[in-house]
């Protein structure tokens, strides 16, 4: 089970989303002192908790805990820089971005997809983002060379995506 957290804020800073995360594991975990750390490859972990990843964007917060490993990334509906889907996307993607007509609803989707993927992974977004593809497949994501678990889901503006070790059940709370 992955517990997956929303909440919008005035604004989004990385001290905002630490706090919420504090308050998170304190009042749902009973975490009195969460001991945050981060590992070789700058990822945080919780010392004495569960597994959790965060992201932020201007105005939102997204965490997700779970016992195993799990990324998560948020984005707002933004405008796409021309050349920025040939750069990122893989060439499967790539097709597949152009046939739905090149929205940015659609790059956004895969953009924040491939993050979390590299949030679960450790290693953050790579320079060559391009050699990793996802596909859908009757509506759901995978990655053509790997078994993961992902989530997507568009609250207004904000696209959310989580990726998880296996497929599981998640619960959504907008806070």
């Amino acid at each position: 089970m992955i517990e997956l957290y929303l909440k919008e804020t005035p604004d989004s800073c990385s001290r905002e989303a630490h706090l919420l995360l504090k308050s998170i594991l304190r009042q749902e975990y009973g975490i009195e002192a969460p001991e945050i750390c981060r590992d070789e490859k700058g990822k945080p972990w919780c010392k004495n908790g569960p597994c959790f990843n965060l992201s932020h964007t201007r105005g939102a917060i997204l965490i997700g805990i779970s016992e195993s490993p799990v990324g998560v990334d948020v984005e707002y509906l933004r405008p796409v820089a021309e050349k920025l889907p040939q750069r990122v996307l893989s060439p499967e993607e790539l097709q597949w971005y152009r046939q739905r007509g090149s929205r940015r609803e659609d790059f956004l989707t895969l953009w924040t997809l491939k993050e979390s993927y590299f949030k679960l992974l450790g290693t953050g977004l790579p320079g060559f983002p391009n050699k990793t593809a996802l596909c859908c497949e009757n509506g759901i994501w995978r990655m053509k060379d790997r078994d993961c678990g992902f989530f997507t889901r568009r609250e207004q503006d904000l696209f959310l995506a989580l990726c998880s070790e296996k497929q599981t059940r998640i619960n959504f709370h907008r806070l």
